[in-house]
């Protein structure tokens, strides 16, 4: 994700202290386990790229399309191309309603919102960007720090899917959002470097009042540049 020149110790602890920010969602994830609706969300990844069939269909047939889903290796993650084009296909098995947001944690450290919904329960969804109909999300890899000599790394970068579903109405969870990738926040700390830091998106406080929550997490393989 990042590479700290040695004796940057300001700019390695900054960048723990981001990448304790950007595992946020993931954390939150781990912990969303009520026993009544654990496992109840199930997340497919959708192939768009049929853009002549994609763009002969009604919006009737764009809010539920007949699409393939998105290819995946054996052992079950999404193996996404360079530029693939894409949907998502959320389905709630539960028996109660759900307000469900999906986020992305990229290779890089960001977090990025990607689409909220209401699912009925046992109700399924597709979800476009920006809530427009027909309209695709396209891969996109982060910068990433170069080779470092005799460390290995593996063909390509790996991002998180993450849907998260509640049953309190009305909830926000864009605040878990993180709009800097971690070599930039490196960077921003190198002693040698002058300026100021940009600052951070504020957290914010959430009350908890009884409720149930449940999450899932895609991984999704995209090729190194």
């Amino acid at each position: 994700m990042a590479v700290v020149p040695a004796g940057e110790s300001k700019a390695l602890r900054a960048s723990i202290e981001h990448y304790y920010r950007y595992s946020a969602v993931l954390r939150f994830a781990k912990n969303c386990n009520d026993p009544y609706v654990s496992k109840c969300l199930d997340v497919r990844i959708l192939d768009c790229n049929d853009m002549v069939k994609l763009q002969a269909m009604s919006p009737e047939q764009l809010a539920d399309p007949d699409l393939p889903e998105a290819p995946r290796d054996n052992e079950g993650h999404y193996n996404l191309s360079s530029d693939f084009r894409f949907c998502f296909r959320v389905t709630n098995s539960s028996s109660h309603h759900l307000y469900v947001t999906l986020f992305n944690a990229s290779a890089g450290g960001l977090v990025e919102y990607l689409s909220d919904t209401m699912l009925r329960d046992g109700a399924s969804h597709v979800m476009w960007l920006d809530g427009n109909l027909g309209e695709v999300f396209v891969t996109g890899l982060d910068t990433l720090p170069a080779a470092i000599p005799g460390i290995g790394r593996p063909d390509y970068a790996a991002e998180r899917v993450i849907a998260i579903g509640t049953t309190r109405p009305g909830v926000d969870l864009r605040y878990l959002t993180v709009d800097k990738r971690v070599q930039v926040v490196v960077d921003e700390n190198l002693l040698t470097r002058k300026g100021g830091e940009r600052p951070l998106r504020p957290t914010k406080e959430i009350d908890a009042p009884a409720e149930l929550w449940t999450a899932a997490v895609i991984p999704v393989h995209l090729p190194r540049q």
